[in-house]
């Protein structure tokens, strides 16, 4: 049993920049001239290769950013955008699986939706004592 449906660094990286150039185009530009000037090889993984790691730098650093440049109601507007994109991503690559793929996909979540279940309890117990 497997995750069928994976949404890259890569996407996460395209997806938020997206969002957040329509509220603050000034802040992509600036991490773009930050990534090129100060993280030049990293910026050249990101733009030729693609490179996981590269875009999760990236996505830290532009979450960063938005929290020491924007306000709390508009950060959870961008975070709004940004998991209902996501969760578009999964039910779009979710949709693209055959039956039988659907149905292993359905059994992986609805066993991390009960580890998930035990894991609250356990904490819930933990932090009575």
């Amino acid at each position: 049993m497997k995750n069928s449906t994976v949404i890259t660094n890569h996407d996460k990286l395209t997806t938020l920049i997206g969002i957040v150039n329509d509220v603050s185009p000034f802040m992509v530009k600036a991490l773009y001239a930050y990534m090129k000037k100060v993280q030049g090889a990293m910026w050249a993984a990101h733009c030729m290769d693609q490179d996981e790691s590269a875009a999760q730098f990236m996505l830290d650093n532009l979450k960063e950013m938005m929290q020491l440049s924007l306000s709390q109601s508009v950060i959870n507007e961008i975070d709004s955008r940004y998991s209902m994109a996501l969760a578009y991503m999964v039910e779009a690559q979710y949709s693209q699986l055959d039956i039988e793929e659907q149905q292993d996909q359905d059994a992986f979540w609805e066993r991390q939706d009960a580890q998930a279940d035990f894991d609250a309890k356990v904490n819930m117990y933990y932090n009575e004592y």
